[in-house]
C-alpha cells in the first residue's frame, strides 16, 4: 500500500498549496494474513517529508485501529472478505479523538487532479456524508448504490447520529461481498443520510476535463467478452498497456524517483 499512498498524496500536493493534514488508519493484522503488516514510522515520516515540500505545515498522523477492529468484529465474518480489514477502518473514525469535524476520505487507489479544497468545502445540506455513485454496480441491480472509495464526512453528526455504530453493527452480525460499502449503503441510505455529488468527485471510468479524483476501482469491459477488469493506480504497466493511459506519466516518473530514495533512505 506503500506505493498507492506515495502516489494518492503525491498527486494531492501536486495541486494544492493548502495545510494538508492527514491521517493513515493502520493494523496488524497478521493473525489474518501475514502480509497485513502495518505502516511503520519511517513511512509516515517520508509521506510527510513529501506533502511538507509543498506547505511546511502539512502534516501526516499515523493512527492504529488494531484493537479497535479486534474488540468490535470478534468473529472475524466479515475481515474475511475479498477485501483486507484496512477496509473497514472508516466505518471506526468516529471512535478517534485525533479525527476531526469535517475529514475527506479516500481509498488508496486515488489520483488527485484538482485542487480538494472546494470539495472539502461543500455543503451537505444537513446530511452526514457526501459520495458518489458507484460505477459498476448501479448500472445493472443496485440503482442509488454509492461508492464509499471518496467520502466527505461531517464528523460531528456522525457521532451525534450514530450512524458508524450501526454499520459497524451490522458488519459484526451479517455477511457481505463488500462489508464497509454495503454497510454504508444500506445504513446511511436508509436513514436518508447521504448527499450524492456528481462524479467528477470520484470518477470510476476514465478521466474528464472536469475530474477532481479518479478512482481506480474494478470495470466491467465487453470487449472481446463481458470480463472484470481491476488494476489498481499504482500498477503502472498494467495502467500504460490495458488502460492506455498515459496522462499520469510525470507522477509516475517522480513517484518512482520518490521510492527509491525512501529505500536508498533504509540502508
Amino acid at each position: 500500500m506503500f506505493d498507492g499512498l506515495l502516489l494518492s498524496l503525491l498527486s494531492v500536493s501536486k495541486v494544492t498549496s493548502s495545510l494538508l493534514n492527514v491521517y493513515l488508519c493502520t493494523g496488524d493484522f497478521t493473525g489474518i494474513n501475514k502480509t497485513y503488516l502495518p505502516l511503520r514510522e519511517t513511512e509516515r515520516a517520508y509521506l510527510e517529508g513529501v506533502i511538507q515540500k509543498k506547505n511546511k505545515e502539512s502534516k501526516v498522523t499515523l493512527l492504529d485501529l488494531t484493537q479497535l477492529l479486534r474488540d468490535e468484529l470478534p468473529a472475524e465474518k466479515n475481515l474475511l472478505s475479498v477485501y483486507t480489514p484496512y477496509a473497514l477502518m472508516r466505518l471506526f473514525l468516529d471512535l478517534l479523538p485525533e479525527i476531526p469535524g469535517r475529514i475527506l476520505y479516500l481509498d488508496t487507489d486515488t489520483i488527485v487532479l484538482k485542487d480538494l479544497e472546494p470539495f472539502f468545502k461543500e455543503n451537505l445540506e444537513g446530511k452526514d456524508i457526501g459520495c458518489v455513485l458507484d460505477n459498476l454496480r448501479i448500472i445493472f441491480w443496485k440503482p442509488g448504490y454509492v461508492n464509499s472509495g471518496v467520502l466527505l464526512m461531517d464528523m460531528d453528526l456522525i457521532r451525534h447520529d450514530g450512524m458508524n455504530g450501526y454499520c459497524r453493527e451490522r458488519v459484526a452480525l451479517k455477511k457481505m461481498k463488500r462489508p464497509d460499502q454495503d454497510a454504508i449503503n444500506r445504513i446511511y441510505r436508509k436513514k436518508k443520510k447521504i448527499k450524492v455529488f456528481l462524479r467528477k468527485y470520484n470518477e470510476q471510468r476514465k478521466t474528464f476535463p472536469d475530474t477532481v479524483i479518479r478512482h481506480f476501482t474494478p470495470e466491467l469491459k465487453m470487449w472481446p467478452f463481458p470480463h472484470m477488469v481491476n488494476i489498481k493506480s499504482w500498477q503502472i504497466e498494467k495502467v500504460r498497456c490495458v488502460y492506455k493511459l498515459h496522462e499520469f506519466d510525470a507522477l509516475y516518473t517522480e513517484m518512482i524517483a520518490l521510492k527509491r530514495d525512501y529505500f536508498l533512505s533504509l540502508d
